[in-house]
């Protein structure tokens, strides 16, 4: 486990969907960094995004996308996978 803050932990093992409900909601938070303009680390054969790095306070955030469908036409996300570093 990560410690985010006194009261929000975060388990490396499990995908969003797996989370606390208060790691989901500090993850609200910084999801909401990823904008139009946010660059991705790289774009996968569909020319998608496949993760983002957000610096948040002393972590490093990145987060991948995981895809319901693989295909060029659906952008469409059932879960992210996240990894937390310091």
């Amino acid at each position: 486990m990560i410690k985010i803050t006194d009261n929000i932990e975060f388990n490396p093992e499990l995908n969003l969907s797996g989370q606390s409900p208060e790691f989901k909601e500090w993850f609200n938070l910084v999801n909401q960094q990823i904008t139009d303009k946010t660059v991705p680390d790289s774009l996968d054969e569909y020319d998608r995004p496949v993760s983002f790095t957000i610096q948040v306070g002393n972590l490093v955030v990145k987060v991948f996308w995981l895809y319901i469908f693989q295909e060029k036409s659906s952008w469409a996300c059932s879960d992210f996978k996240i990894e937390i570093t310091r």
